[in-house]
């Protein structure tokens, strides 16, 4: 199990938790090898699609066909979490820009399967954010579950360590920004941060998760 913090994507086969998810998006890529993660903080749109181009470039790292129509395609589906009120507020206007966001996913992966959307409504009252947990299952949409963050905390495990399959996000040191070009290039970087995991305050594992069980279908 690997845990995303914000503007990092990862990789684990089997299962990815996203601490503190406020006016950030939770999003994986579910495979058929595992999944890929990208806990996406709050952006404009152009800055969201070049951090998705960077996501897609770290998948596309991993030498796997996920793009119909050559080969056999690996990916099953994209999934993004959100809060009711902290990412895109809770009136008109949010499934269009939650829409935009994960289809810049699907777009940069070249990925034409099912992309979905869980908008987190209740267990959370505004501001507060939360823990949001996958887990991959063979031939069905991985299980989703959450916590309020505030019912959960981070502990340290062990020293610090370098792991190739969690990277940063982080602005292309050779980006130069011009008045037609003034979006900055992202690249994916090995980060070398101390291992942190979560659990449950007062606990030694994560104890019970609100399982999601309705998602919106945008593509």
């Amino acid at each position: 199990m690997r845990f995303l913090d914000t503007n990092q994507i990862g990789f684990d086969p089997q299962t990815l938790g996203f601490p503190s998810v406020g006016s950030c998006q939770a999003i994986v890529y579910q495979t058929d090898i595992g999944l890929f993660g990208f806990h996406a903080s709050s952006s404009p749109l152009a800055s969201h699609t070049s951090k998705a181009q960077a996501f897609a470039q770290y998948v596309q790292s991993r030498s796997i066909v996920h793009a119909p129509p050559t080969g056999t395609t690996h990916g099953i589906c994209v999934i993004g979490v959100i809060t009711r009120f902290e990412r895109f507020g809770d009136k008109q206007g949010t499934a269009d820009n939650w829409g935009d966001e994960l289809d810049a996913i699907a777009t940069g992966l070249a990925f034409m399967g099912p992309v979905y959307g869980a908008q987190v409504m209740s267990h959370v009252d505004k501001n507060e954010s939360i823990y949001v947990r996958f887990d991959w299952q063979a031939n069905a949409r991985c299980e989703v579950r959450f916590k309020r963050w505030s019912k959960m905390e981070y502990y340290q495990n062990g020293a610090a360590v370098t792991d190739p399959e969690r990277r940063n996000l982080a602005v292309d040191p050779t980006f130069a920004a011009t008045p037609l070009n003034p979006t900055p290039t992202f690249v994916n970087v090995q980060p070398g941060t101390q291992e942190q995991n979560v659990h449950r305050l007062g606990r030694t594992d994560e104890g019970s998760l609100h399982k999601i069980t309705s998602f919106k279908k945008f593509q």
